[in-house]
């Protein structure tokens, strides 16, 4: 990953180089489809744009210049708002108390078969807590992976509270058999996204998870794969 990460950093500096030496080349044509990243290289691909429009005013690749600038543009205010959204949401979360290092707000929901279990109640353990639903395609490919981590240290202190968005629960019981998830909180009121603890945590997608401390505070939101197990280990 950091030999990958080295690699583009230098290619991005060889890229930044070359058009600035070469704006009046016609080799500064083959840049114009190197450039993908529009929000943090605006400003190359301008320059790329209007070296082309001022000395290759009337080719093809001042056409391809224009309808670049305007797909740029327009991934650029798509980015931008949904950025605006996303610091809302978080704004919204840590009112509601619900970010990092905050203590994560109870929830208490009743099982397959009707027991209620409260998130407080694995106080003592670091805990996943993970919104799920069995139609969300993503959350049962994830499932795999967040099996693999509760064999892998489910011995060492570590446990998962599942709350699921499903509103049969035919279909979720079925589901949790099907992917094998073999850890006793699995919760639901089955509201599906009228839930009252998806409301509770501002669940507007899902899967969403939250990695809880053993003192009960949030540590991490939105973690999977590596980089959640990563996470996991310095916790335990």
């Amino acid at each position: 990953m950091k030999q990958a990460k080295n690699i583009k950093t230098e290619f991005d500096t060889i890229k930044k180089d070359f058009i600035l030496n070469n704006r009046k080349s016609p080799s500064i044509f083959i840049t114009l489809y190197d450039i993908t990243n529009f929000l943090e290289e605006q400003y190359l691909l301008k320059i790329v744009a209007e070296s082309i429009s001022t000395h290759f005013p009337n080719t093809a690749f001042h056409q391809a210049s224009i309808l670049t600038m305007n797909k740029a543009n327009q991934q650029i205010e798509m980015l931008k708002q949904q950025k605006s959204m996303q610091q809302q949401q978080q704004q919204e979360m840590e009112t509601a108390g619900v970010a990092i290092g905050k203590l994560a707000p109870e929830l208490n929901f009743p099982d397959q078969n009707g027991n209620l279990i409260s998130l407080s109640s694995l106080k003592g353990k670091v805990v996943l807590l993970d919104f799920w639903a069995s139609w969300c395609g993503p959350c049962r490919r994830e499932n795999p992976f967040v099996v693999s981590l509760y064999n892998k240290y489910k011995n060492k202190g570590f446990d998962i509270y599942s709350f699921s968005l499903d509103k049969e629960k035919t279909k979720w019981t079925q589901a949790i058999v099907q992917d094998g998830l073999i850890w006793e909180n699995h919760v639901s009121d089955l509201k599906g996204w009228q839930s009252l603890g998806a409301a509770k945590y501002l669940i507007r997608s899902i899967p969403q998870t939250f990695l809880i401390d053993k003192n009960g505070n949030i540590v991490e939101i939105g973690l999977r794969g590596t980089e959640l197990e990563q996470k996991l280990i310095e916790l335990l």
